[in-house]
């Protein structure tokens, strides 16, 4: 079986275990990350309701599964593909963020989407929805990504979007965030 949708019919609280069994049962794990990928980007086309869920796709619905973030954040480690990488951490943080995890969470797998394929969007819309509930990491990461630009070694791309994301969602911040968000951004 290499198309896990069909395990959109287990309960929540059994589903990342589900998945977890999927993903050991396969034989080549760079393939299998591929196919979680390519399943889960199918998903997301699809409407899906549910009594008592506020889910209205079936990638929603899917990702709200208890721990399923662990899963999808070892199936990116596994990936051979920077960009099918992107898009599982940006699944998991997706995942983090139905679950009301931490905000921590949504933010570092948003975080390691974008490092892995700045030119993901996928990427690029988990990250900004990770920066409207958490903005503490980010202002670490971005002083740091731009010493990193400036040392050639990251692409100046990466800096760009994340201060426009967070330009984004900086209505929704504290005023001493904002005035920071100013501060790194040169405003």
């Amino acid at each position: 079986m290499n198309d896990i949708s069909t395990l959109i019919d287990v309960p929540a609280s059994r589903r990342a275990s589900a998945v977890e069994a999927w993903w050991r049962a396969q034989p080549d794990a760079g393939a299998a990350a591929r196919a979680l990928a390519e399943s889960l980007a199918a998903m997301d086309s699809v409407p899906h309701r549910v009594a008592g869920s506020n889910a209205d796709t079936a990638l929603i619905y899917f990702l709200g599964a208890e721990g399923l973030r662990q899963t999808l954040d070892e199936a990116a480690e596994a990936a051979s593909e920077p960009r099918v990488a992107a898009q599982l951490w940006a699944h998991a943080s997706t995942s983090a963020l139905v679950q009301l995890e931490l905000a921590d969470f949504p933010y570092t797998y948003a975080r390691r989407a974008v490092l892995a394929d700045p030119g993901e969007a996928m990427a690029w819309e988990a990250y900004q929805n990770s920066l409207y509930g958490y903005s503490t990491g980010f202002f670490e990461d971005i002083e740091d990504w731009q010493r990193q630009v400036a040392a050639g070694a990251r692409p100046q791309e990466l800096v760009t979007r994340a201060l426009a994301a967070a330009g984004r969602c900086a209505p929704d911040w504290d005023e001493e965030d904002r005035e920071m968000l100013a501060l790194v951004s040169g405003a």
